[in-house]
């Protein structure tokens, strides 16, 4: 996203600057609705998956979109808290957002199968 010339930050437990600063998806340290496009592949790494969502659609502004790519029936790898099988009780965590895609995608980089968007309310 940077290197289209758009400002992005990502989160992880590492920093690794200037593309991710050291953070916890569970407490996000950002604004209300501060960011106008969210994404994530790590639902599945998530420790307090609805805890996870709730700050998501905290930090995005209204009318802003959250994308979603998860690994729906695959296996677990090394970090996986939650295996997906089915992306309805994610749906339906997204309290204050409305899907507006549910579509089966095919990365082959990282195994992400099914991509979720969402418009927050």
């Amino acid at each position: 996203l940077r290197e289209l010339g758009l400002d992005s930050i990502g989160i992880d437990l590492a920093e690794f600057l200037p593309y991710t600063i050291k953070g916890d998806i569970h407490n996000l340290e950002f604004d209300d609705e501060k960011f106008d496009l969210i994404f994530t592949n790590i639902l599945d790494h998530s420790l307090y998956l609805e805890r996870f969502i709730s700050e998501m659609e905290r930090i995005c502004m209204k009318n802003g979109i959250i994308i979603l790519n998860i690994q729906e029936n695959i296996p677990i790898d090394d970090y996986c808290e939650n295996v997906i099988n089915d992306p309805e009780p994610i749906i339906k965590m997204m309290k204050n957002s409305t899907l507006i895609k549910n579509r089966k995608i095919k990365n082959t980089f990282d195994s992400m199968n099914r991509e979720l968007v969402f418009k927050k309310n």
